[in-house]
């Protein structure tokens, strides 16, 4: 059993990202020291789980390589593996380097690898349709405004320009201005 710390200020906020395996946990403060005991209970339960000594880095990674890869798929409604063998690879590739100028800007360690590594693991998907794809098809509302706008609204903090990721938000938008328009699978 694991005990939580005494939470003088509140409640204990531990992080877990869940998408590809290994899932990893981490926090701030005092919840650090609980996820890193908490990562190895959760591994013992079967859930392939690691501790993160810096989660936010880790969730940066996964935001930026979600944000080129998701909205672009839901666009042109092509698995992640199509599209960088389309004329959209140049647009994945613009959304990549935008964000990665955005997380290093705001002080986020994103090594010089990153950028090739994301690309190869959007080719391991190759017939992966993501989730915001499958969701234009069904005429359900996008996550865009979680993904894509943190991104740009950062930058715009941080006087980093993201035109891409704009022009992207805009044009993704009209599937959920569509649904509340016109109602549920309207698009």
């Amino acid at each position: 059993m694991i005990d939580q710390p005494e939470a003088s200020s509140g409640p204990l906020r531990v992080r877990v990202g869940l998408h590809d395996a290994p899932h990893f946990v981490g926090g701030e403060g005092e919840a650090l020291a609980f996820a890193r005991e908490l990562a190895p209970a959760i591994a013992r339960m079967g859930l392939p789980m690691e501790f993160a000594e810096d989660i936010e880095a880790r969730a940066w990674r996964k935001g930026i390589e979600n944000s080129a890869g998701n909205p672009a798929a839901a666009l042109v409604q092509a698995p992640l593996g199509e599209l960088l063998d389309s004329p959209a690879r140049g647009l994945v590739e613009r959304l990549l380097d935008e964000g990665i100028a955005v997380a290093r800007a705001a002080k986020i360690e994103i090594d010089s690898s990153f950028r090739e590594a994301a690309l190869q693991a959007m080719a391991a998907g190759h017939g992966h349709l993501p989730s915001m794809a499958q969701d234009v098809l069904a005429g359900r509302p996008t996550e865009i405004t979680q993904l894509k706008e943190q991104i740009a609204r950062r930058g715009r903090e941080l006087g980093i320009p993201t035109p891409t990721h704009d022009a992207v938000i805009d044009l993704v938008g009209v599937f959920d201005w569509r649904i509340t328009r016109k109602g549920p699978g309207a698009c």
